[in-house]
């Protein structure tokens, strides 16, 4: 089973790197059906999730893959700036931290992002909306 959701993972990077990244989604989520514990399957789907701007869902698998790879940067990372994205500033701080105390070599230019992004506070609405008050 594993050998077979990673042979997937890499067939669907392939399409994402060629910008295909509906029938990648298609693929890592096969990977998933067939590797349900391969965390690196979740942490794919999840970055994919998040390339197609489909947040609320990405949020939710990364949160399972970072449940199973705590030591992957890159999967925090990811989960801080979906976080960011739903416009959960203080939650997505404490997931680039954790990115950073991983050793991911982006994460502090994610911290001083989310730092700097205009309204960050811990109003859970993205930041746009607060500026405009909707």
């Amino acid at each position: 089973m594993r050998a077979r959701a990673q042979r997937t993972c890499l067939l669907a990077i392939k399409h994402v790197n060629a910008g295909l990244r509906e029938p990648a989604l298609h693929l890592f989520r096969m990977a998933v059906a067939s590797d349900p514990d391969y965390g690196y399957a979740w942490a794919d789907l999840g970055a994919c999730l998040m390339e197609l701007e489909r947040y609320d869902e990405a949020y939710e698998t990364l949160e399972r893959a970072t449940r199973m790879l705590p030591d992957d940067g890159l999967t925090w990372l990811h989960r801080g700036r979906v976080a960011f994205k739903l416009g959960r500033s203080a939650e997505a701080l404490g997931y680039f931290e954790q990115a950073r105390r991983l050793g991911h070599p982006k994460a502090q230019e994610w911290i001083e992002y989310c730092r700097s992004a205009p309204g960050a506070s811990s109003d859970k609405r993205p930041w746009w909306r607060r500026l405009t008050g909707r």
